[in-house]
């Protein structure tokens, strides 16, 4: 009789891992970044901003506590965008840059954006790997909060709070909104790591407080 069977075709794979570090030391694994994965595209098809749309997306990944995001079952034969959303926080989401197997960087928008390209022929590897780095921000904002009992609006009283480094050294002084919210703009950090700040108010003319 007719042999109706027919062959399946294997389609071939492979897996993308992504390392997020900082810029400024590549030991250090930056938690909670986010990348957002396009594709598939066909080969040296030309990518613009209107191509990274839902119906393009393959999935959003946050980094681990190590810095990494493994995806797996991208088509071997097709191209994708990997587009970081979120740099993680203390860092900056401009001047990312990225190195990697099959990596190339490109401009779509105004985000970070890096292109997967197919593998070579003689490429036996199944798992592509990207490092992208970040610079740290170098100024951030602090707030905190000034509660009175019985006072829900802190309209009628205000009160001013200075920012102490860790040495002990004013940076600069706030005062409280209505809601009792003290903001202190534009910290400058000078260097990576911990870092460590006191609060102290100033005493005012608040008699009754």
């Amino acid at each position: 009789g007719t042999d109706k069977t027919k062959d399946i075709g294997l389609v071939p794979t492979r897996s993308l891992t992504i390392h997020k570090v900082a810029n400024d030391d590549p030991s250090v694994d930056v938690q909670g970044a986010e990348f957002t994965v396009y594709g598939p595209f066909d080969d040296e098809q030309t990518i613009t901003a209107s191509d990274l749309t839902d119906a393009n997306k393959v999935k959003t990944y946050k980094t681990d506590q190590d810095g990494n995001i493994t995806i797996n079952d991208l088509l071997w034969y097709q191209e994708y965008v990997i587009v970081e959303d979120q740099p993680g926080t203390g860092y900056e989401l401009t001047n990312a840059q990225a190195t990697g197997q099959n990596i190339e960087s490109i401009t779509v928008g105004n985000k970070a954006a890096w292109r997967l390209g197919v593998p070579d022929p003689q490429q036996t590897q199944t798992t592509d790997t990207m490092t992208v780095t970040n610079v740290r921000e170098t100024s951030v904002d602090l707030e905190a909060s000034k509660v009175l009992t019985h006072h829900d609006d802190l309209s009628d009283y205000t009160f001013t709070f200075k920012l102490l480094d860790e040495e002990g050294t004013e940076i600069q002084t706030a005062k409280n909104d209505k809601d009792g919210k003290i903001k202190f703009e534009n910290v400058s950090l000078s260097k990576p790591g911990e870092h460590v700040f006191y609060i102290e108010e100033i005493a005012g003319n608040e008699g009754e407080i």
